[in-house]
């Protein structure tokens, strides 16, 4: 490949675009996906319906599903909202997986929930990290405990992009 520098791993080609690991870096895969309607109880994984963004066509939102095309680094995050009336009163809880499985040392830690509001109708609960993924492996996000809020608004997100 022509291009300035010596690393496999980074090159800057002729036209200028930063390569990592054969990647052009503009193409990196990313989503970025809301759940509007239809509330989830658990167990059960959370399919989000509304994809804003969708580079490289990763995300399925049939199932709830993003596909790592290729080896390495990504950075994913969730939010989500509970219907305190739902399954397990307000005890809410949102994990994600990797091809279903869990629990799963490179996910450890990557379990937000939340207790019990003293008032009001709703909790909240957030989360994001680094996982290490091989090109095929899949993430989704699964309701571990609760109902997530099925309504619009935006209270419930899950993203994700490739880092290198």
């Amino acid at each position: 490949a022509v291009g300035i520098g010596k690393v496999p791993e980074a090159q800057l080609d002729v036209r200028g675009n930063m390569i990592v690991r054969g990647v052009i870096q503009s193409e990196c895969p990313a989503f970025s996906v809301t759940k509007t309607s239809g509330a989830v109880s658990s167990p059960a994984i959370a399919v989000f319906d509304l994809v804003h963004t969708n580079r490289g066509g990763c995300y399925n939102s049939s199932d709830g599903r993003f596909t790592a095309p290729i080896s390495g680094l990504y950075m994913f995050g969730m939010f989500g909202m509970c219907d305190v009336g739902g399954t397990n009163g307000a005890l809410f809880s949102m994990r994600i997986d990797i091809n279903d499985t869990y629990p799963n040392a490179r996910t450890t830690g990557f379990w937000p929930y939340s207790q019990p509001p003293t008032g009001g109708s709703f909790t909240h609960v957030s989360g994001q990290g680094i996982l290490a993924l091989t090109a095929g492996e899949y993430v989704n996000i699964f309701i571990q405990y609760g109902t997530m809020h099925g309504g619009g608004g935006g209270h419930n997100q899950f993203w994700g992009y490739f880092i290198g």
